[in-house]
């Protein structure tokens, strides 16, 4: 679901998931030319659009393993 620009907030507090596979190295965002490393496990705060990346590759990431899922029980 899109959120418009003015319909949004500018800052996110928000926490990534502790991941095991990653030894919870922080996630790396890069948007408009700025690079921001993100804590697993540790609520910060960030612009909105960083949160928007990191909530968009959770999604896509669920969506891949959804799709294994079903071609493995073809």
């Amino acid at each position: 679901m899109s959120v418009k620009k003015e319909d949004r907030p500018t800052t996110v507090k928000f926490m990534l998931p502790v991941d095991r596979d990653t030894k919870n190295e922080a996630a790396f965002v890069a948007v408009n030319g700025k690079s921001y490393a993100v804590p697993r496990g540790i609520p910060v705060t960030m612009p909105y659009e960083v949160y928007d990346v990191l909530r968009n590759s959770e999604a896509q990431e669920l969506h891949t393993m959804q799709v294994i899922s079903e071609l493995s029980k073809a």
